[in-house]
């Protein structure tokens, strides 16, 4: 079992209550031609300098981007809120938009770059889960469901790659113990807050959030 679980680099988080998706459903991102969206059902490219990802990979045990991004997103949104301006977060990380650290041609985030419009930052964070989904997808060995693909989704976005592979709740969704893959959630609740390491709030309400999305039974 990993030890009580540290989400690195969070930024502010917002803890009002989520609503659970009922249905997928295209987000209206707006993001215009800087990523990859669904739009009418089109899976549409990333304009240039934003790589060649395409939103709308399959694999074996993931439902696809196109249907898992519209209950992640809005969850990640929430949690992280929008910040058009440079900030460092928790960690002392340069971070701007909804959380992003890395633009999608690589480049780290400045306290010296412009800022970013919300339409930008819904771009770059449809592009980092692009990336992340198509690394997680494939340590799944059993078939995800939207509703548990999308809180895999936002629990990665917030910790790290390499931190959800060794998680427990990893472990146990491959396991088939799906209740103690919930559970797992809860453990990444803690920060390090002048030298403490200790339970913060805004983390444990997002686990919360995501544990009741995965949970939750698709439509």
């Amino acid at each position: 079992m990993e030890a009580p679980g540290t989400a690195p680099g969070s930024s502010p988080l917002i803890t009002k209550p989520f609503i659970a998706i009922d249905r997928p459903k295209p987000d209206p991102l707006n993001i215009g031609d800087h990523c990859p969206f669904l739009k009418g059902g089109a899976i549409m490219g990333c304009a240039p300098g934003f790589g060649d990802l395409r939103w709308g990979h399959i694999m074996a045990n993931w439902p696809g981007d196109n249907a898992v991004f519209p209950f992640s997103l809005p969850l990640i949104k929430q949690f992280e809120g929008f910040r058009g301006t440079p900030y460092k977060d928790s960690a002392g990380i340069p971070t701007i938009g909804y959380g992003t650290i890395l633009y999608p041609n690589g480049k780290a985030v400045t306290m010296l770059d412009k800022p970013v419009t919300e339409d930008e930052a819904s771009g770059f964070l449809a592009y980092q889960l692009g990336l992340k989904s198509k690394t997680i997808a494939p340590m799944l060995q059993n078939a995800a469901s939207l509703h548990q693909a999308a809180a895999m989704l936002s629990l990665t976005y917030n910790i790290g790659t390499a931190a959800f592979q060794s998680s427990t709740v990893l472990r146990k969704f491959n396991a088939g113990d799906l209740q103690a893959a919930a559970d797992a959630f809860l453990l990444w609740d803690k920060a390090t807050v002048d030298g403490q390491h200790v339970v913060v709030e805004g983390l444990y309400n997002r686990r919360v959030a995501e544990r009741q999305i995965f949970l939750t039974a698709d439509a």
